[in-house]
């Protein structure tokens, strides 16, 4: 049920408590706080900008009527309680978790994730891309999931070019929303699943130039000192000669450089494509790359100090090294 006040909240609630405990309410506020005819809550006839407040599941929202006029306000009072689709006869029966709104269909996503057994690592990507949209609906006053149209979706990506600078990524975090339609479609929350053009996955290239390279390995002992220079150098060095993406070559471990007759060789398989790699190493790279070996205090990994933080908070530190090195 959706209410009007005609005075402020604290009065309408001394004088009708029972309407305040309904799962949804609405205060359709009439004047603004310097209106001339604030306190004259009788009066609907000044141009104050409309607004509509009301709790749903507990939660308050405040969102504009978009209009200047009381009738029209109004109108969209009702349109706004028309697209709950709930009985006004039998809105105290509902419990405040048994309304779908689009947070709670992600808690429930990424629940059902969960029991599917996928990694924490992915299950904190779901987490972080459905929250940023779970955000952006509830600015535009969208808190089930059939409200959500095509311009909605338009203008959630809107910022992605700068939130997610990698057309690879881009796609990704689509492919996970999708997902989330999907769950909703299958709940028989949404008629359709939304239809999202398609991202264009742009490869940029990373090589370095031989003077970029050079240049590179020069400012290490300059924004390095120790034993971090050495292991920065050698990781630089190994990740320039085999061409292993940095999550690969952090947690390469010590079995897979492999020494063949008087040759060493890197073997392994690379975790994004599970591709078997083996490549030579010159002897120049090997002798870097044995010497941060022995810096480094794992028994198992030439890099990874598995003792000092999980899987990818040791490619993220590493990333940020490279970053400041850059």
């Amino acid at each position: 049920m959706l209410i009007v006040c005609k005075g402020s909240t604290h009065e309408h609630k001394r004088q009708h408590p029972h309407r305040f405990d309904y799962p949804i309410c609405c205060d359709l506020r009439p004047h603004s706080q310097d209106c001339k005819f604030r306190g004259d809550e009788l009066y609907k006839g000044c141009r104050c900008a409309k607004h509509l407040r009301y709790t749903l599941a507990g939660k308050q929202y405040r969102q504009s009527a978009h209009t200047r006029f009381w009738k029209t306000a109004e109108e969209r009072r009702r349109s706004l309680e028309a697209s709950f689709a709930v009985d006004p006869m039998a809105v105290v029966k509902i419990e405040p978790d048994s309304l779908k709104t689009i947070e709670r269909m992600i808690q429930l996503f990424l629940t059902d994730k969960k029991t599917e057994g996928v990694s924490r690592d992915v299950l904190m990507k779901y987490e972080r891309g459905l929250n940023r949209f779970e955000s952006c609906m509830a600015k535009r006053s969208k808190f089930l999931p059939h409200e959500v149209g095509k311009e909605d979706l338009t203008e959630f990506r809107a910022d992605w070019d700068r939130l997610y600078p990698s057309s690879t990524t881009r796609s990704k975090v689509q492919e996970r929303l999708k997902a989330f339609f999907k769950y909703c479609y299958d709940a028989r929350l949404m008629d359709r699943v939304p239809t999202l053009s398609a991202i264009k996955l742009v490869e940029t290239p990373t090589l370095l130039t031989e003077t970029q390279y050079k240049r590179l390995l020069e400012v290490i002992p300059v924004e390095f000192k120790g034993d971090k220079a050495i292991r920065v150098d050698a990781l630089i060095q190994l990740m320039r000669h085999t061409g292993l993406a940095i999550v690969d070559a952090v947690t390469l471990e010590r079995h897979e450089l492999r020494k063949v007759g008087d040759l060493y060789r890197m073997v392994t398989s690379r975790q994004k494509t599970g591709t078997d790699v083996s490549v030579p190493i010159p002897p120049v790279v090997v002798a870097v790359v044995l010497a941060a070996m022995e810096l480094n205090r794992d028994e198992r990994y030439i890099f990874w100090m598995t003792g000092t933080g999980k899987h990818q908070s040791a490619v993220t530190n590493w990333q940020h090294d490279l970053l400041n090195l850059a």
